[in-house]
């Protein structure tokens, strides 16, 4: 299992052994929001809380691609991969969702959060 902490750090644990077997450490003043396994199981990736995403090689605890939108909206909140692992997508804390698409590492699509018309 893999976890994300409040204080920004993740965690690899073996859950039958109940025991930590690798804390990957915060960069700087980046805390690592939230944490999902590529659909390989080699991968992972990272939110983190510069709005930048983060895939790390999963054996090594290494950071192998790091992605970052032209604008920076908000903190990165959350993190999914699709099913056939081409794709992530990360909640941001303004509202706005990013797919992402990992061959070329670009935004492929953005959702913004609509407001509700006033009257």
């Amino acid at each position: 299992m893999v976890s994300a902490s409040e204080d920004g750090e993740w965690h690899f644990l073996d859950v039958q052994e109940a025991a930590c077997l690798a804390i990957v450490p915060v960069s700087g003043d980046v805390k690592y929001n939230a944490v999902s396994f590529h659909p390989d199981g080699l991968l992972l990736g990272t939110a983190c809380s510069n709005g930048q995403l983060k895939i790390w090689d999963a054996r090594e605890q290494k950071n192998v691609v790091t992605m970052t939108a032209e604008e920076n909206v908000a903190a990165a909140e959350s993190i999914s991969f699709s099913e056939n692992g081409y794709y992530t997508a990360a909640g941001y804390g303004n509202g706005t969702v990013r797919v992402w698409d990992l061959r070329k590492q670009s935004v492929a699509k953005t959702y913004e959060r609509k407001l509700p018309a006033t009257t």
